[in-house]
C-alpha cells in the first residue's frame, strides 16, 4: 500500500526517520496483532479424543463425565470425537 502511494506520487526514494521507541512500538503493536490471529486460528483447531487423553494425561471415562456436566464439548464427525483446541487448552492452564 505505501509502495504503491509512493510510486503514484511520484516518490521512488524516501526516507523515514523514526525514535528508536517509536520503532519498538510499532513493532510490539505488529507482533501483538499478529499473535492474537494465531491464537483466533488455533482456537479452531479440532483435537481428536486420543490427543485430548494423552495431552490432559485422564482417561476417556474422565473425558466422557466433563461432557456430561459441560466442562468440554464434544464434536462428532461419523464416529470420531474431537474437542476444540481452545477449550482443551483451557483445561490445561486450570480456566476450567
Amino acid at each position: 500500500m505505501i509502495k504503491s502511494f509512493l510510486s503514484e506520487s511520484g516518490l521512488e526514494n524516501v526516507q523515514i526517520v523514526v525514535s528508536v521507541s517509536d520503532l519498538e512500538t510499532v513493532i510490539r503493536n505488529v507482533v501483538s496483532e499478529l499473535l492474537a490471529e494465531r491464537r483466533e486460528a488455533d482456537a479452531d483447531v479440532k483435537v481428536s479424543r486420543t490427543a485430548t487423553v494423552k495431552r490432559l494425561h485422564k482417561s476417556p471415562m474422565t473425558l466422557t463425565r466433563w461432557e456430561k456436566v459441560g466442562k468440554i464439548h464434544p464434536i462428532k464427525i461419523g464416529r470420531s470425537i474431537y474437542y476444540l483446541e481452545s477449550e482443551v487448552k483451557a483445561i490445561e492452564e486450570g480456566k476450567q
